[in-house]
C-alpha cells in the first residue's frame, strides 16, 4: 500500500483536548492494549504527537509486482500518519469498508508501523514466522499464504481470547532466525475461521495476509530507520535461512507460499549490503547512500563555497551538489535516493551536528549563513576543482547573434510529414528560409495556388483545421494570402534561441529570445540600486558578470535570486546608478548589439 511516492500534504501538531481520544481510539482497534502503555513507550507525556496528512501520487510504483497481481479494489490514497516529537511514523489512520448494505460503511482503522512494533512489542500480539526468499516477494506485492507461515507460541495464545472479522485485525511478519518484524499485514481471515485451519479442523491452505506496509517501502523512509538497526545487524541470517540445505521438509512447503511469486528472479532483502552476499567486508560504506551523499556534501562545502559567497540559498547549494554528485558518484546520487528524501531535511540535520548554521530568509526559503570550516569531518575531503570543459562554457562571455529555432510540434507535424515523413514532432529548422520551402512543397503537391492569382491560396481541409478557428471554418476553398498562411504556420510552431558567444560557442535555450534588462529601482532610503535581469534567455553567467563589473565599478556588485520556488532567476544588482557605465560596458567594451539589452535608451542621449 505504500510502495508508490508520498506527499505531504499539511502537518499539524495533536491538540491536547484530542490527544486522550487519539490514544483510546488506536486501543479500540488493538485489543488488551491500554493508553498507558502507549503513553509509556510510544507517546510520552508532555511531549508533541505529530499529525501528517500525506497520499499516495499516482503512476507505478519503483518496483512494480511480480505476475498478475492486481492493485486492491477501492484502495485507500489519502492518510493520517502519527508521529512522535523526532517525526518518527508510528501509526497510519485510514478509513476501510466493513459493510455495503443497506449502504457503504466505512471504519477508520490505526494501522502499526514496525517503528511502533519495534518500540512496543505487545502492539500486535498475532505475529507469523516466515523465511527470508518469502519476504523478498511480499516486497513486491504478493500476499503471505498460511501454508508459509508459522505462528509464533504467544500468538496461538492470544488467539483464543481474539474475535475479528475479515480485513479488521492486524498480524506482523517475522523473519525466521533473525527474529525481527519485517512487516505488517490485513488478516484475511476472520478468527474462526483462523483458528480452526491452524487447529487442524481445516485445510491449511489459503490467503492469510495482505502486506500494507513493510520494510523498505515509503512510510518506513519517512522515519529515521535509526530502530531498525537490531535487524540490519541479524541480516546475515537471512541469507542462511534461504539455503536450500537449511530448509526442512515442512519449510519446503513455503514454495506455495504467494499468489504470484512463482519464478521470480532472486533479490536482496532490505537491510543485507551485496558485500555480505557476496562474501566481501561489510564494512565499505561505499553502497550507503547516506554516507555518500554526505560525502558529496561536504566535497561541495570544500570546493565550491568561500565565505564571500554565504548567506548561499538552499537551491544555489543543490546546483552545485548535483555538480559534485556527477564528479565523484557513479551513478550520481540525489537527496531524493538517500533517507533524508528532502534537502531541508539532510541541513537540518548538518546544523544539529554543528557542522552548518541555517538562516530563514522569508516562508519556506532557508540558506546556509554560516560553515565550521574547523570540523573534523573536513580532515579527509579533497577539493574538486571546475571542469576545465564546464569552467569554460562559464566563462565570461557575450552574446554576438540570436538565431531563432523553429520546431515541429503534434499541431503541424501532419502538415511537414506530407512533404517529409521524417520531419515528425521535435523536428528542428535553423532559418524561416528552410520553413518556407517546406511549406511551398506542399502548396505545390497540392496545386492549392489560385489560377487567377499566384500570391493568393486555396487552403484545403488540413490547412483549415491548422490556421483557422471554429468560427472561421466552412465547406469549400478558403483563399487566404501566401505571406499570412506562411506566418500562421510559423506561430504554430515552438520556437528556441541559439545564442552564439564572443568565443565561438553556442547555446540552444528553451523558447523565445528575451533581451537582457536593465532597470533603476530605488530602495529604502530613496538609494539608487542598478537592476539587471534575464541573463538565463542570453545563456549569460550573471557570477561572471558581476565579478567583472566589481573589478570597473567603484561600488557594491552582487547576485540575488528572484521568483517563486518553481521559477528563480538570478539578476546582478550595482549600487547607484550605473546605466552610463553598463552602456559602454556592453555596447563599446564587448560589441554586443543593442537589440539584446533594453532600458540603456535614455544613457545612449547622456553620452
Amino acid at each position: 500500500m505504500f510502495k508508490r511516492p508520498l506527499k505531504v500534504k499539511s502537518h499539524s501538531s495533536v491538540k491536547k483536548s484530542e490527544r486522550k481520544h487519539l490514544l483510546e481510539a488506536i486501543c479500540i482497534v488493538h485489543n488488551g492494549l491500554k493508553p498507558d502503555d502507549l503513553r509509556k513507550s510510544i507517546f510520552p507525556d508532555g511531549e508533541d504527537i505529530l499529525c501528517l496528512k500525506i497520499e499516495t501520487l499516482p503512476g507505478l510504483p519503483a518496483e512494480p509486482s511480480p505476475g498478475p497481481t492486481k492493485p486492491a479494489p477501492n484502495a485507500p490514497t489519502s492518510f493520517h500518519i502519527y508521529c512522535d516529537a523526532k517525526k518518527q511514523p508510528f501509526f497510519a489512520a485510514y478509513d476501510i469498508v466493513i459493510s455495503r448494505i443497506p449502504k457503504t460503511t466505512f471504519l477508520t482503522t490505526y494501522m502499526p508501523t514496525v517503528y511502533a512494533v519495534w518500540q512496543l512489542p505487545s502492539l500486535v500480539p498475532l505475529s507469523f514466522v516466515t523465511h527470508g526468499e518469502v519476504v523478498v516477494k511480499l516486497q513486491k506485492g504478493a500476499k503471505l499464504m498460511l501454508a508459509g507461515a508459522t505462528p509464533t507460541n504467544s500468538c496461538l495464545e492470544a488467539l483464543q481470547s481474539c474475535v475479528f472479522r475479515k480485513n479488521e485485525a492486524y498480524a506482523t511478519v517475522v523473519l525466521s532466525g533473525a527474529d525481527s518484524v519485517v512487516g505488517v499485514g490485513r488478516i484475511l481471515m476472520d478468527s474462526d475461521d483462523l483458528k480452526q485451519r491452524l487447529a487442524g479442523e481445516g485445510e491449511r491452505r489459503g490467503e492469510l495476509l495482505e502486506m500494507v506496509h513493510l520494510v523498505d517501502d515509503e512510510l518506513w523512509a519517512l522515519g529515521d530507520k535509526s530502530t531498525a538497526e537490531d535487524y540490519r545487524q541479524n541480516s546475515q541470517l537471512v541469507t542462511k535461512a534461504t539455503e536450500p540445505s537449511l530448509l526442512t521438509e515442512e519449510n519446503n512447503s513455503s514454495e506455495n507460499v504467494t499468489s504470484a511469486a512463482d519464478n521470480l528472479p532472486e533479490a536482496p532483502i532490505p537491510g543485507v549490503s551485496s558485500e555480505v552476499d557476496r562474501g566481501g567486508d561489510s564494512t565499505d560504506v561505499q553502497g550507503d547512500p547516506d554516507i555518500v551523499f554526505q560525502k558529496i556534501f561536504l566535497t561541495t562545502l570544500k570546493s565550491r563555497v568561500i565565505e564571500t559567497s554565504l548567506p548561499m540559498l538552499a537551491s544555489t547549494l543543490n546546483k552545485h551538489l548535483l555538480e559534485i554528485s556527477r564528479r565523484i558518484s557513479d551513478p550520481p546520487l540525489e537527496i531524493k535516493n538517500t533517507s533524508y528524501r528532502k534537502l531541508g531535511k539532510f541541513l537540518e540535520e548538518m546544523q544539529s551536528s554543528g557542522l552548518i548554521t541555517l538562516m530563514k530568509i522569508k516562508e519556506g526559503v532557508e540558506a546556509i549563513a554560516a560553515v565550521d570550516w574547523k570540523n573534523t569531518r573536513f580532515k579527509d575531503i579533497e577539493v574538486i576543482p571546475a571542469d576545465p570543459v564546464e569552467a569554460a562554457d562559464k566563462a565570461l562571455r557575450m552574446p554576438t547573434a540570436v538565431r531563432q529555432v523553429y520546431i515541429v510540434n503534434g499541431k503541424v507535424a501532419p502538415l511537414f510529414q506530407n512533404v517529409h515523413q521524417e520531419m515528425g514532432k521535435g523536428f528542428e529548422f535553423r532559418s524561416t528560409d528552410a520553413v518556407r520551402d517546406v511549406v511551398s512543397q506542399y502548396i505545390k503537391s497540392h496545386n492549392l495556388a489560385s489560377p487567377a492569382d499566384k500570391t493568393v491560396i486555396n487552403l484545403d481541409k488540413l490547412l483549415v483545421d491548422l490556421l483557422l478557428t471554429k468560427s472561421m471554418k466552412f465547406e469549400g476553398n478558403w483563399p487566404m494570402k501566401w505571406g499570412e498562411v506562411f506566418d500562421k504556420i510559423l506561430k504554430e510552431m515552438s520556437v528556441n534561441h541559439e545564442v552564439v558567444f564572443t568565443n565561438g560557442t553556442s547555446s540552444e535555450l528553451k523558447g523565445k529570445f528575451v533581451p537582457l534588462e536593465v532597470k533603476v529601482e530605488k530602495k529604502a532610503g530613496n538609494k539608487l540600486v542598478t537592476v539587471v535581469r534575464h541573463f538565463e534567455g542570453l545563456g549569460m553567467d550573471p557570477l561572471a558578470i558581476s565579478r567583472d563589473l566589481q573589478q570597473i565599478v567603484g561600488a557594491t556588485v552582487g547576485v540575488r535570486e528572484e521568483g517563486g520556488p518553481n521559477n528563480i532567476t538570478s539578476c546582478v544588482t550595482i549600487q547607484g546608478d550605473q546605466t552610463k557605465l553598463l552602456h559602454k560596458y556592453f555596447f563599446q567594451t564587448h560589441s554586443v548589439p543593442t537589440k539584446f539589452v533594453t532600458g540603456l535608451e535614455k544613457a545612449s542621449k547622456k553620452s
